[in-house]
């Protein structure tokens, strides 16, 4: 019996880390949800496909440092919100960060510009420290922000969960910027080198929810 029971520990334990990663990284939208979508010089650009290829090259620079990476979709898939909750929950070792690209939805063009990190408001002290970071890495001149994205929910204590907005895609300098395939690695490698470094400095970092 006790030999029965240590078999099935060790089961259960392989399984257990055959399906987690050290880090997710979610490409917003997808298949029959376009995310945002803006027409400039009569081509048109939608989020889905820009947030799949720059969280490609996340996953990428992720590995470089050593992380072992899943993403919640590789191709132009549509998952609904509760699939990425789930994979985020049941993958999510260290981090969760799903990308998206930005639109003022009141405006053809804005002048609003560059990345924002977004955290939930239960997000503990060391995924505020993470957030405050990666902000300071991929645009200084905003801070954080606070918000109830629900993909960014309920993720368990050690898994720091984070939406970025990459820029704006009704911003014309972001919008060429996030399609140029040199800035889409600089800024996924700022990403990466920002989440890693924190993850590392904040390591033993009290994880008890914020208050």
């Amino acid at each position: 019996m006790k030999f029965l029971i240590k078999v099935a520990l060790l089961l259960f334990c392989t399984i257990h880390v055959a399906w987690a990663a050290s880090i997710v990284i979610d490409a917003g939208h997808g298949g029959h949800d376009p995310g945002a979508k803006r027409t400039f010089d009569g081509v048109t650009y939608l989020e889905k496909n820009l947030t799949l290829k720059i969280s490609q090259q996340v996953a990428q620079e992720f590995r470089t440092h050593g992380h072992d990476v899943a993403m919640t979709r590789t191709k132009d898939q549509f998952l609904n919100l509760n699939t990425r909750l789930l994979k985020g929950r049941q993958l999510c070792q260290n981090a969760f960060i799903s990308v998206h690209i930005d639109a003022s939805r009141q405006e053809k063009q804005t002048q609003a510009q560059g990345a924002t990190v977004h955290v939930y408001p239960t997000a503990n002290t060391r995924t505020r420290k993470i957030a405050q970071a990666t902000q300071r890495a991929l645009n200084p001149k905003r801070r954080y922000k606070i918000s109830r994205f629900r993909v960014i929910r309920d993720k368990k204590p050690s898994c720091v969960s984070m939406l970025v907005e990459m820029g704006y895609l009704n911003n014309p300098n972001d919008l060429k910027k996030l399609n140029d395939p040199k800035y889409q690695r600089e800024i996924s490698k700022k990403l990466a080198q920002s989440v890693s470094n924190g993850l590392t400095k904040y390591k033993n970092y009290a994880i008890l929810n914020s208050i």
